[in-house]
């Protein structure tokens, strides 16, 4: 679901995604071929794929780090991904915050 909509994201908006891998499950060969089942077109997936950053971010701190400097980088505005950026993708809250609460909970 994540990378769907972040491919519909960034072909068919043209929008810029910023996308937060918590469970390392992030795959640019899936996001390809959606993006390619949506556009058809080599050169916009090429284009699209700039639209997309991707960090990983496998514990609550990393995640949180993360989410500062993206939130410094829009009030900063000095880099244009940040400032139109549209859409901001965490894969999987629980990945990170499972392991603190002990990682017994099955939901």
């Amino acid at each position: 679901f994540c990378l769907t909509v972040s491919a519909n994201v960034a072909v068919v908006t043209k929008q810029n995604v910023f996308y937060i891998d918590t469970s390392g499950s992030f795959s640019a060969e899936r996001l390809q071929d959606i993006m390619m089942a949506r556009q058809g077109d080599e050169q916009s997936v090429k284009a699209a794929f700039n639209r997309i950053h991707c960090c990983n971010a496998f514990d609550v701190y990393q995640v949180i780090q993360t989410l500062e400097e993206i939130r410094s980088s829009i009030i900063a505005g000095n880099n244009s991904f940040y400032t139109s950026m549209k859409l901001l993708v965490l894969d999987s809250i629980a990945a990170v915050i499972s392991p603190i609460l002990g990682g017994q909970q099955t939901d």
